[in-house]
């Protein structure tokens, strides 16, 4: 389905189709924004990725053909203490992998990188530091998309609470 399918299954064009504007009266009214689809590319940019194209070698045109996910992601060091960078990459067919970059990815820049991570499957989550092996003391921005973590506060004062469900059944039967 391309974009004027769409554009022309819009309920606001379903309920108005009887209705003739000023434009369809007097062309004059017509201007650059009534035929302009921003969706089809220009001459220029055709040109340009045209020449893009010709100066990727071979292994490059590979790289493109795999029809692979990439995602960049850049890291910031907010701390200042270099540690490794763990990763969990959960997929859409509910697999997962963890890739694990040793501390010296931080040699280049030691206060912001990007990487690039190409997969053959859609990403559905990116946890950082999934098995809580750094120094991390803010795991509120840890999670892609963002996920709220419970406070090990939070977690006492539940552990604690008196009206919660008791496992005991001796107290159950009170």
């Amino acid at each position: 389905m391309n974009f004027v399918e769409v554009y022309n299954k819009d309920i606001s064009n379903q309920r108005n189709k009887d209705i003739v504007t000023y434009r369809e009266i007097d062309k004059g009214l017509e201007d650059f924004y009534t035929s302009y689809d921003r969706y089809k590319a220009t001459e220029k940019e055709i040109k340009k990725y045209e020449k893009f194209n010709k100066n990727l070698n071979e292994d490059e045109k590979e790289i493109l053909k795999k029809n692979q996910h990439f995602y960049e992601i850049k890291f910031s060091n907010i701390g200042g203490l270099v540690m490794p960078i763990i990763l969990n990459f959960s997929f859409k067919d509910n697999s997962n992998e963890v890739i694990k970059i040793p501390a010296e990815i931080w040699k280049k820049n030691n206060l912001e990188i990007s990487k690039v991570f190409a997969f053959d499957n859609e990403v559905t989550q990116i946890e950082l530091d999934p098995f809580m092996e750094t120094a991390d003391t803010d795991r509120s921005n840890n999670f892609w998309p963002q996920q709220l973590e419970a406070s090990k506060f939070e977690l006492y004062k539940y552990k604690n609470r008196r009206d919660r469900p008791s496992s005991n059944p001796m107290k159950k039967k009170k």
